[in-house]
């Protein structure tokens, strides 16, 4: 069963697409030198969660020792350090819930290779994937960098076992070759880790663009003390995840895609028979699709790939493959974003920080977005659309809201929750051969119900800025005349 073996994220929105890419790019600042600050108090952390909020509340600083008692030490590095713990991060997650497509009971093969809650899986539609990929999911492999003129192994602490929750830390040659063995021969080992955290270069921080408010550090391990208790050992299960962007033309038109796979490093065939199963199968068995972004820079997993680590880490990825993508959709804030954090080859170098804006804007690139003004509450038609099309139109909101989750939340609390559950609802209710006054007048009924349970208080005034893009797409079902105007100002 497909479901079983694979995340699906379909028809990516512009903030999604940059989320997959852009990270991908990012991945550059592991290369940086450290730079060291004066010496401030230790501490020690006994959990993922606590170590974060430090971080994020920069209650820790670079050049701090730091004690991580009783982590995980694995191979695979978050892709998107700290956005697990983020506001942001946890937002997605919880609106990823809105958007569950169905539960299936598994083995227990697949609830491992899944880190599945029992024998349950959760199977959300493309929204809810998209939330979840948002929320902090993803880690990479790499290989080895020089890191103070001393060369380094890039790995991941976790006291979970989980990878993505985890912290990045690196490991020098000597500490490296003792944990490597444990490390292939059980998937992780656990240990007590000391060291300093370490700072990247304050010009790589446009990098990290794709997500605020994380400082990016990373622990660079001094001292390792392993705990070799047989129940230290197996106390825990581990759990990875990688995912991958890919093009296809599945639906009649170019479109950027994304899966995510999960997989227990310590279960032999995991890794290998999950990622088979997300290439061969579902990207290009069902989709017919292409790789664009890997997740291994140590072994080459898809051949091909555009954007595979190995070119994102040497800075070489040809101009061509980039104006690829404007075909499936990209917009050209995200190619800028791309280009600018990429050594772009084509017949030739061009250098960090020239641009290919006569290249990109030959053709109509990225979705149409609204402008300044341009959202109205319109003309109601005086018909109801047909159930497809209420649906589709809902679908188009669901993903406006996605994208613009940041902006919405900032209205005020639960708004974003609040507008994620109506339009779930919404997407439901039947309006086929109903009268357009009821219909809307259940939205409305169906909005105000919604707003009570999460808002801190009743919608009593407009709150949603017409300029924003879920507006457009409310303000255009005619189902949601009455919605439009209890929410939408101007």
């Amino acid at each position: 069963m497909e479901s079983v073996h694979s995340q699906l994220t379909t028809n990516l929105t512009d903030e999604d697409i940059g989320h997959v890419l852009f990270t991908q790019a990012a991945t550059v600042g592991y290369l940086a030198a450290p730079q060291r600050l004066p010496r401030a108090a230790d501490r020690v952390f006994r959990d993922n969660e606590t170590a974060w909020r430090a971080l994020v509340g920069e209650r820790v600083r670079a050049s701090m020792a730091v004690t991580l008692e009783d982590f995980v030490v694995l191979e695979w590095v978050p892709r998107s350090p700290g956005l697990y713990f983020t506001e942001r991060g946890v937002r997605s997650r919880l609106m990823a819930k809105h958007f569950v497509e169905r539960i299936e009971r598994l083995g227990s093969e697949e609830r491992y290779a899944l880190a599945a809650i029992g024998d349950q899986v959760i199977v959300y539609n493309p929204f809810g994937k998209a939330a979840m990929l948002q929320g902090g999911l993803g880690t990479i492999r790499l290989k080895p960098r020089s890191l103070g003129g001393t060369r380094h192994w890039l790995l991941c602490a976790s006291a979970t076992g989980i990878a993505h929750e985890g912290l990045p830390i690196a490991l020098p040659d000597d500490l490296y070759s003792r944990c490597i063995e444990r490390i292939a021969e059980r998937g992780g080992t656990r240990a007590t880790l000391t060291g300093r955290l370490q700072f990247l270069p304050e010009d790589l921080s446009a990098l990290y663009a794709d997500y605020a408010g994380v400082p990016q550090l990373y622990l660079s391990v001094e001292e390792l003390e392993f705990l070799d208790r047989e129940d230290a050992e197996r106390s825990r299960e581990l759990r990875v995840s990688v995912a991958v962007s890919f093009r296809s033309a599945f639906n009649g038109r170019n479109a950027i895609y994304a899966s995510y796979v999960f997989f227990d490093p310590s279960r032999a065939g995991s890794f290998q028979r999950n990622v088979e199963w997300m290439e061969q199968t579902y990207v290009a068995g069902k989709y017919e699709g292409t790789i664009l972004t890997d997740f291994d820079e140590q072994t080459r997993r898809f051949a091909g790939a555009p954007f595979s680590l190995s070119k994102v880490m040497e800075r070489t990825v040809h101009t061509e493959k980039l104006l690829e993508l404007q075909e499936a959709g990209v917009s050209l804030g995200v190619l800028k974003q791309l280009e600018s954090s990429i050594l772009i080859y084509n017949r030739g170098v061009i250098e960090m920080g020239d641009r290919v804006d006569n290249d990109f804007s030959r053709a109509n690139i990225g979705a149409v977005t609204q402008g300044q003004g341009a959202v109205g509450h319109g003309t109601v038609n005086g018909q109801v659309p047909p159930q497809e099309q209420h649906q589709k139109a809902v679908t188009e909101a669901q993903k406006a809201l996605l994208a613009e989750q940041d902006a919405v939340a900032e209205l005020g609390r639960g708004v974003y929750e609040a507008l994620g559950q109506f339009l779930t609802l919404a997407r439901k209710i039947q309006v086929d051969q109903q009268d357009l006054r009821t219909v809307q007048g259940k939205m409305k009924d169906t909005l105000d119900e919604v707003w009570a349970q999460h808002a801190a208080k009743e919608l009593r005034a407009p709150i949603l800025p017409k300029t924003l893009e879920v507006a457009g797409a409310i303000v255009k079902n005619p189902v949601f005349q009455d919605v439009a105007k209890k929410l939408i100002m101007g």
